[in-house]
């Protein structure tokens, strides 16, 4: 960010700190237990408000006409999490140096989770890997698919519409 806006880098962790504190954007860090197998130093900046987030893109076509449907339906998945976790829940990305990746890891005492999102319309249920292979060394039994459509239980995971996001882990 630094680089590509010319700013001092300290200049741009206040700037970034201040768009926190005002609610603007979230920083999601990465989930790691294996520090040498994540790419663990950059944090995830996903919008509060995706009306802001559309005025700043100046995009307002319809979801399924945007080049940028898949990051902005990622945000609204994160923004549902937020709000319905616990206060003692923490939510994470996890990637590491191969391009295994998961959008979400809802961690807390009481519960794990795992969440992928993908703005796709699904005929069937699906597996996906990186979120089946990371749930299994982590022990996570709470496997979510954020999709379009479909509402369905396949091997362990559970496919939930995007407009249900709000009960994910309930």
């Amino acid at each position: 960010m630094s680089r590509e806006s010319g700013l001092p880098y300290t200049r741009c962790e206040e700037y970034i700190y201040l768009l926190q504190k005002m609610y603007i954007i979230k920083l999601v860090e990465p989930y790691f237990t294996n520090k040498r197998k994540v790419i663990g130093k950059m944090n995830e900046v996903y919008f509060c408000d995706l009306g802001l987030r559309n005025i700043i893109y100046n995009s307002f076509n319809e979801i399924a006409f945007r080049t940028d449907n898949g990051v902005l339906f990622e945000n609204y998945v994160l923004l549902e999490l937020w709000r319905n976790r616990s206060a003692s829940d923490t939510i994470y990305f996890y990637r590491t140096q191969s391009g295994s990746e998961v959008d979400f890891v809802l961690d807390g005492p009481l519960r794990k989770l795992a969440v992928e999102c993908k703005y796709k319309r699904f005929q069937n249920p699906v597996k996906i890997p990186s979120l089946n292979n990371f749930a299994d060394e982590e022990n996570i039994k709470l496997r979510y698919i954020a999709n379009i459509n479909l509402d369905a239980e396949y091997e362990g995971t559970r496919l939930i519409p995007g407009i249900l996001a709000d009960r994910i882990g309930k």
